[in-house]
């Protein structure tokens, strides 16, 4: 994924309400990959979105999964 040049957004709270409402938003109004980042796991429901199980409040965990994307 790192080759690809591709408009990429990273939403923070993704599961959340607002989260899930602005990760919607993105993929059906424009041509971005969505990655949603949250605590909670959810399988990818939106075309161009991926979902990455991470707890913001662990910073060693926040770089282990950013690196991979």
């Amino acid at each position: 994924m790192k080759n690809k040049k591709e408009n990429l957004i990273i939403v923070s709270g993704a599961t959340a309400k607002l989260g899930q409402a602005y990760v919607s938003y993105l993929v059906k109004n424009n041509s971005f990959k969505v990655i949603g980042l949250s605590r909670k796991h959810r399988n990818t429901l939106e075309d161009n979105t991926e979902y990455v199980r991470c707890d913001l409040m662990n910073k060693n965990e926040v770089y282990k999964k950013i690196s991979k994307i």
